[in-house]
């Protein structure tokens, strides 16, 4: 889903924020390795509420996160990234 998706609308008039453009982060795909140059496919949106509160955003590709078969540990569950978001409450 990018940005100009009606989906991506919808969660926008439904009063979330998409944390990555809060924080003023570059469109990023968060797939395989090699394939960031698509854009945004996924997302972490947020009530207005809490949004002040996010501190960062990491894409974690490392350690079982590295979704490669040659790496030892690599459990691969998803051909998706995980994204980490840190609120500070």
């Amino acid at each position: 889903m990018e940005r100009s998706h009606p989906l991506y609308h919808r969660f926008k008039k439904m009063g979330l924020v998409d944390a990555f453009v809060h924080l003023g982060l570059p469109d990023t795909t968060t797939t395989l390795k090699g394939d960031r140059g698509r854009g945004s496919i996924d997302y972490i949106f947020c009530t207005r509420d809490i949004i002040d509160c996010l501190e960062s955003i990491e894409i974690v590709n490392q350690g079982a996160a590295t979704l490669d078969s040659n790496t030892s540990g690599s459990i691969a569950a998803s051909d998706h990234l995980p994204v980490l978001a840190v609120f500070r409450f």
